[in-house]
């Protein structure tokens, strides 16, 4: 039941662009370290099929051990020392089919070893894609299996739906009902104190809780491996199954809205603010900075960096509580909290600044943060980030002064550099490069006639206009 649904909550996760909110990145976390989990879990359930005495129950566990072990080194000299090898030497390794051939060839093997060996056949096949995700063909492999792969997890998920019984669900539908929300009420209420205890604030622990409340695919695999070792029946297995579906059923709606389902929920709750941290300037809380930095990621130290080396001490305004420390160092003035909450920002002095400057990455959070800014202070200078082009029209209407297009930046700053890597003098090398031919020599001009002035005084106009 711990193991969250992790094609789920990414694909939602990524097209709502959240990947980067506070719950967002949270959640990631916590799903990768599911994902990595799945491989001694599976070798538990494979040990207490076995049962025994303690010396047999030891014996098992070093003999399963030893044979994924084994089978890890196997793979491991198979898909980092051999097969390079070969492909390299052999010059197969631009053969895209041959890429393709050797996926299939992994997967099903890795299944029919670990099968034979007594281990789970999703254990060798889990493993075999670990190690393929990290050899030298990992890239081309993902690139060129990607039909296949939504073809399997097409096929994955009917075999899913296909476990449940309709007739079972009939029966006891109330019952797998209060299951299903027992389930989800649970892994939100316990990863909301994880959160809690690891410094999150109240309203992302909740939304992090309500993004991984459901159960994952993953579990299908550990509970078909417990009913096929005899340690659960087919009913527990029914059970188990339906609750699954009816908790993937809801999990895209709980992604979406787990923000606002979390502020619904704590509005339920007694609004005290003294679980929020912060750290308050020594001088006292009646001098505030002149400038406020919200976001204390890359982007806001260096601007934050750049405001110290012009004599400018920001104040900074951050979610994470781990970044005390580095801003300390600095000697920052820094408060802990949510800049969507009006009381954290009255708190660092927003009223009273002169400029904010947003630099949080997450579209909708920097959105609520320049409408919370703006409402307090009119008519300060509101500097924002946007991750998306798409966004900065939301962020203009919300009261930003000027907007930092990310996508457009790039665009500018890349074009700059091509424009000044294709001077005239370095085209003759580049042509050959591009060609395939190694670059000759470039004589260096003896004196530049007038037309190659002229040429010169074009291109750099045109440069010159292009990055205006």
């Amino acid at each position: 039941m711990a193991l969250s649904s992790t094609a789920v909550i990414l694909r939602v996760l990524v097209d709502r662009a959240e990947i980067d909110a506070m719950h967002g990145r949270t959640a990631l976390g916590i799903l990768l370290l599911q994902d990595i989990a799945v491989v001694p879990l599976v070798l538990m359930v494979t040990i207490m099929a076995h049962g025994g005495k303690a010396g047999e129950v030891i014996l098992s566990i070093l003999r399963t051990l030893a044979a994924a072990g084994g089978l890890v080194a196997v793979f491991y000299l198979l898909f980092y020392w051999l097969v390079p090898k070969v492909l390299i030497s052999g010059g197969l390794y631009a053969n895209r089919e041959l890429v393709i051939l050797l996926a299939i060839l992994a997967a099903a093997g890795s299944t029919w070893s670990a099968h034979a060996i007594g281990l789970s056949p999703a254990l060798g096949a889990f493993l075999a894609g670990m190690l393929l995700g990290e050899s030298p063909f990992a890239a081309q492999i993902r690139s060129d299996v990607g039909a296949l792969r939504t073809l399997f997890v097409t096929l994955f998920f009917t075999s899913i739906g296909m476990l449940m019984e309709p007739i079972w669900l009939l029966n006891y539908g109330p019952a797998a009902l209060a299951a299903a929300a027992v389930v989800i009420c649970g892994k939100t209420v316990i990863i909301y104190f994880i959160g809690r205890v690891f410094g999150i604030d109240r309203r992302y622990a909740l939304a992090s809780g309500l993004t991984l409340s459901q159960i994952g695919e993953f579990s299908f695999v550990l509970a078909t491996t417990a009913r096929e070792s005899g340690l659960i029946d087919d009913e527990i297995f029914a059970l188990v199954v339906t609750v699954n579906i009816l908790s993937l059923f809801a999990a895209p709606y709980l992604v979406s809205y787990a923000l606002p389902l979390a502020d619904a929920l704590l509005r339920l709750l007694p609004q005290r603010y003294a679980g929020r941290l912060h750290e308050h300037d020594p001088d006292g809380d009646d001098k505030h900075p002149a400038i406020i930095v919200i976001g204390y990621g890359p982007a806001g130290r260096q601007v934050s960096e750049a405001l110290q080396d012009n004599g400018l001490a920001p104040g900074i305004i951050e979610l994470n509580p781990t970044i005390i420390h580095h801003a300390r160092d600095t000697g920052l003035h820094i408060h802990i909290g949510d800049a969507t909450s009006t009381e954290v920002l009255i708190h660092a002095g927003v009223p009273d600044a002169r400029a904010v400057i947003v630099t949080v990455p997450d579209p909708r959070s920097a959105r609520d943060i320049t409408a919370a800014v703006r409402a307090l202070a009119p008519d300060a200078l509101l500097l924002v980030r946007s991750r998306f082009q798409r966004a900065s029209q939301d962020l203009k209407d919300a009261g930003a002064t000027t907007v930092v297009d990310e996508e457009n930046t790039v665009g500018r700053l890349l074009a700059h550099e091509a424009l000044t890597s294709l001077e005239l003098g370095q085209e003759a090398g580049l042509a050959g490069a591009l060609a395939g031919r190694s670059p000759a020599v470039t004589a260096t001009p003896q004196s530049d006639t007038p037309e190659k002035k002229n040429i010169q005084s074009t291109n750099t106009r045109k440069h010159h206009r292009n990055l205006d």
